[in-house]
């Protein structure tokens, strides 16, 4: 029971930190260098994939809602700048839930 409240505290933690970090992307995205950039959104897209991990581990709902919250995230992010990496750890994140789902061995 302790280890699943210390999940859900760092979701929550986890969850605001993705949320910063998105808001701070969309904010600045112009007065940003390219490198710069890209190095925010991946920081942004690891930090998301890890949540994703937590929620799923903890059987949270909201597993879905934040995978889409998040490529929503970057889908505005690509508009604003062309050449945005792809969320591959986001992809992976959600690739390896679907096969624990499905109980295939990773």
């Amino acid at each position: 029971m302790f280890l699943y409240d210390v999940s859900l505290q760092a979701s929550k933690v986890l969850n605001l930190c993705c949320k910063a970090s998105w808001l701070f992307i969309k904010r600045h995205c112009g007065n940003l260098s390219e490198g710069s950039l890209k190095e925010f959104v991946n920081d942004a897209y690891t930090r998301s994939a890890w949540l994703l991990d937590i929620l799923y581990e903890t059987d949270n709902l909201k597993t879905r809602k934040k995978l889409i919250k998040t490529l929503k995230n970057w889908s505005s992010a690509k508009d604003m700048f062309e050449k945005l990496p792809t969320p591959i750890p986001v992809v992976k994140q959600w690739v390896k839930v679907g096969l624990k789902a499905f109980n295939f061995c990773i």
